[in-house]
Order: structure tokens, then sequence, then C-alpha cells
């Protein structure tokens, strides 16, 4: 009956994300508790960090659960264990360790040969017989690759290069006052900044940490920044691939979810 009752509050919840979303005034949460409300549902909410929970990614969201009946306890229950779910922040390095270095344009589906560490082998290659597949890192036209060059010498030193702080002659838009962080380089002893669909766009926010590579990251490190497996294939391009990657819920996250689930007593 809960688990009947969960999927029914998913379904509630994607379409009135879809009516409130693009409503003027009104706090959506708001308006989303009210909602659930009307329909009977006890709710209760954290804002949770998925880089707490082994995901090698910093991606906050809020985490709502709740309850048909009004059970202040079982919804109490699940953040509490849900919280000693916690494990080590995973830095970028940590989860792409085994992967191949490769230059902008290339697809190299073998891994390094480097022995795959604790975390790779619990996460991405739970078998051997794992296959390495969707390692294509995009192609780069010569300023774009200058201007990687240039943000990963400023990232290992820390800083975060801003677009008005480029050379003058790599820059390519009339105003330099807006959008200022319109290129982003990964670092290799931290997590990663949150992955979304835009990088099927384009890969600028999302710039390999090694500078001799100097490219953007490729679908299988996408992947494994937001917790895939590496036997998990995504469907049907390149584009459609970092997608797919960017709107998920990383899947080691989902997967404490569900454990905790599964532990509550529910009656």
């Amino acid at each position: 009956v809960l688990l009947k009752s969960l999927s029914q509050m998913a379904f509630y919840f994607s379409n009135l994300i879809l009516q409130t979303a693009t409503r003027k005034n009104g706090k959506l949460t708001g308006k989303m508790y009210d909602e659930f409300k009307s329909m009977g549902y006890s709710l209760d909410y954290r804002v949770i960090n998925t880089r707490d929970y082994d995901v090698p990614q910093s991606r906050e969201r809020i985490i709502i659960f709740g309850t048909k009946k009004n059970n202040k306890k079982l919804i109490d229950d699940f953040f509490i264990k849900l919280e000693k779910k916690k494990g080590n922040r995973v830095s970028v390095y940590t989860a792409l360790e085994d992967l191949p270095f490769l230059h902008a344009g290339q697809e190299v589906n073998t891994y390094n040969k480097s022995m795959p560490n604790d975390y790779i082998r619990k996460y991405y290659r739970m078998s051997k017989k794992f296959p390495l597949t969707q390692n294509i890192a995009r192609p780069h036209n010569e300023r774009d690759l200058d201007i990687y060059k240039i943000v990963v010498s400023s990232k290992e030193k820390g800083y975060n290069l801003k677009y008005n702080e480029l050379p003058t002659q790599l820059k390519t838009h009339k105003s330099d006052d807006k959008f200022l962080d319109r290129f982003k380089a990964l670092s290799w002893n931290q997590p990663s900044h949150t992955v979304v669909a835009h990088i099927a766009k384009d890969g600028h926010h999302y710039i390999h940490p090694d500078k001799k590579q100097n490219r953007s990251i490729t679908v299988r490190e996408a992947a494994r920044i937001q917790g895939f497996p590496d036997d998990f294939y995504f469907e049907t391009s390149r584009t459609s691939a970092f997608t797919q990657i960017g709107n998920a819920v990383p899947p080691i996250f989902s997967e404490k979810i569900a454990q905790v689930i599964a532990e509550l007593e529910i009656e």
C-alpha cells in the first residue's frame, strides 16, 4: 500500500511541478504542501547534498517524504535513517582514476593500466566483465582549447577564472560583464560541481582537470560523476546521453533512499 501511495505521490508531484513552476508569486514548496495535504498526505523535507552520500558531485536537492496517514514518526525515521547513510566525500580523481587518457574528439573504450580503487569497484566496475563504453569526448575548436588551458591553469591554483579575465583575443562576446562563468573546470581533489542537462549543449562548464588532455569531460566521465555504473548504456546519441545524465538523480543516492524505505517499519 505504501509503495502504491509513494508512486501516486510522485505522479502528482511531477504534474504539480509542471503546473506551478511557471507561476509568478508564491513559493512552489508551499503550493506543493497545500496540494498534497488536500489529498490526505503528511510531508516533511530536507535539503540534501549528494556529495555527502558517496556521490562525487556537489548536488543540492530538496528531498520530500510523505505518508498517506498522519505518521510523523515514520517521516522522522526516514530522515534519521537517511542521515546514517552518509559516506565520505569523493573526489573527481577517485571516481575517474582508471579511465584512459584522450584528447578532444577522441573515443577510447579501454581502461588504463591502473588497478581500480575500492570506490570504483564498489560503484562502477562491480564485475571484471564490465565493458567501458561511450567514453567519447567532444571535438573543440582551437579558441575553446586555448581557453580551456587557461581556465584549468587557474583552477589548479584554486580560482575560477571569469570570462572578462580572458585575453582579449579569445573573447567572442561583445558583453563581458554578464555570464562571467561561461567556462568552468573540474578539480581533481574535490567533488564535481552539479552536472545539469545543459552539458548536452556544450562542455564549457565541465572542463577536464587534466590540462594535458585539454577537453571537456566524456559521456562516461559525466556518467561516473552522476553515479552510473559502467555497464549502463545511454540511448541514442552523445547529445541524448548527456541530457539523460544531467537530468538524472544519482543512482548511488537513489539506492540509499530505496534502502532506507526498505528498512522502515511500515504498518
